[in-house]
């Protein structure tokens, strides 16, 4: 019988249904605070626990948790609570998680997608292609208009989303496939052409990766650039930023800016502001970890006019049309939390 005035109260959630993911966070989320873990504020699937023994972190995704912790006897203890109050299957040491292996030697961490990549090249055909050396052809530029629509735009949207996972650990592909993704409501013969290209790259960088070196000391750096009206449909800029810590990279982004830069400092400046946002992020993230930042991080910039601008505190009549939100960045350079600092084009 039809009850057009009454709705269902959902009583258990079901494996598969929408309503499912928002319980099941919100009940171990409740069972993890009742122990003692502490929600990050930066990232609510991180949770963090310290004691005089040690801290022991947990972040979940979905279903899937990684423990960890600078205690092994809190980290075990930590363990059994879960199993107590959880179904839940111990897999030992971390070697293999969403498609990115885990290798572990006396000297760092390794951080690959080669089985991934591999299953990706077998999937599109591209086994046994000629590799190349650049991830995006240089000799043109992709635009929105230009070539023959594809007939079946499935193929092209399945290319790119398979390669839009592979940028989790792989920030050398992060700008190419930022742009091949613009073109997934109405891709063109050029835009096929253009994943392929990236797809032969892959084919030949399989064991690239991140190596996390145990010896290296633990400081932030950053490094932001821009590309003035680089594209060629709206002559919008792209913003380019990668954050390392240690020995290699920890959060990296390409991304289109919304308005069109009027001028390379603009670009550049509003570039160094989504980076400022990003290292203050990136602080707030490393101290829930226990790992405090007491030095300023210094940016690399290669636009000596932007970092002039970020340190002037006087407002230059000419810089009238920049958006007050990017002026962000003149706040963190003044309280000497970070200090933008020149680095050649070339290097």
């Amino acid at each position: 019988m039809n009850h057009p005035n009454y709705v269902c109260r959902l009583r258990k959630a079901l494996y598969g249904l929408k309503q499912a993911l928002r319980a099941w966070h919100d009940k171990i989320a409740e069972y993890l605070v009742t122990i003692g873990f502490r929600m990050s504020d930066v990232d609510h699937s991180l949770y963090v626990h310290k004691s005089d023994e040690g801290i022991v972190v947990i972040t979940i995704y979905v279903d899937d948790l990684i423990v960890g912790g600078d205690n092994e006897k809190e980290v075990e203890h930590v363990k059994c609570l879960l199993k107590q109050k959880f179904d839940m299957k111990d897999l030992g040491e971390l070697k293999f998680f969403l498609g990115i292996e885990v290798i572990r030697t006396p000297k760092g961490i390794w951080l690959l997608q080669r089985q991934y990549a591999l299953d990706m090249l077998s999937k599109y055909g591209m086994v046994g292609c000629k590799p190349i050396s650049v991830p995006l052809n240089q000799n043109g530029k992709l635009s929105v208009d230009a070539g023959e629509v594809l007939e079946d735009a499935t193929m092209y949207r399945k290319i790119v989303g398979s390669l839009i996972y592979m940028t989790i650990i792989r920030p050398d592909l992060n700008y190419t496939i930022g742009l091949e993704s613009q073109f997934m409501q109405v891709p063109r013969k050029p835009h096929l052409d253009g994943v392929r290209h990236t797809l032969r790259y892959v084919s030949a960088t399989t064991d690239y990766g991140l190596f996390y070196e145990a010896s290296t000391e633990l400081q932030v750096h950053g490094y932001i650039d821009a590309d003035w009206a680089s594209s060629i449909s709206n002559r919008r800029s792209t913003s380019d930023f990668m954050f390392s810590f240690g020995s290699a990279a920890v959060t990296w982004s390409s991304k289109k800016q919304p308005t069109v830069a009027l001028s390379s400092t603009k670009a550049e400046y509003k570039g160094a502001a989504m980076a400022t946002c990003e290292v203050t992020w990136l602080r707030k993230l490393l101290g829930d970890l226990g790992l405090h930042v007491d030095r300023h991080v210094v940016i690399y910039c290669d636009n000596l006019s932007s970092i002039q601008l970020a340190r002037n505190p006087v407002f230059h009549a000419r810089m009238k049309h920049i958006e007050v939100h990017y002026h962000f960045i003149r706040e963190k350079v003044l309280a000497g939390e970070i200090d933008l600092t020149y680095v050649s084009t070339k290097d």
